[in-house]
């Protein structure tokens, strides 16, 4: 038997903002939508394995349409204590914490994110990080 959640979250009339969870694909999805158009997306797995086999070993988020100077991405631990921080798409979270692996489990992120429309993203939620 396969486990398949999915949910579909829309927000306005004016200027929709979707949010789709998939967990049979493993991803978390935002996108921005104006008269049946598409404008922008974001989207980012929601486990990660750093363990060096080319697959999932950077935790990163990846959009299409978004300003890529208006980011700021950052990876908490159930304590609340900040542990990954970026304000660049291209730099994304290895798994390690002042240089050393962090441990298996579950951590929190927020995102805040521009499109080319000024349209902003705000998510926050939980990731797994399997090493």
């Amino acid at each position: 038997m396969r486990l398949l959640i999915l949910s579909l979250i829309i927000l306005s009339s004016q200027s929709c903002s979707k949010k789709d969870v998939g967990l049979n694909t493993g991803w978390n999805m935002l996108s921005h939508v104006e008269n049946n158009d598409t404008i922008s997306y974001v989207y980012f797995p929601n486990t990660f394995t750093p363990n060096g086999d080319g697959s999932n070993d950077i935790f990163k988020i990846i959009g299409q349409g978004m300003e890529y100077n208006n980011l700021d991405f950052k990876i908490f631990k159930k304590s609340g204590e900040n542990i990954f921080v970026t304000t660049n798409y291209n730099i994304g979270w290895d798994g390690t914490y002042k240089g050393i692996k962090a441990a298996s489990g579950i951590y929190y992120f927020k995102l805040t994110a521009e499109d080319t429309s000024q349209y902003v993203y705000h998510s926050e939620g939980s990731l797994y990080l399997l090493q």
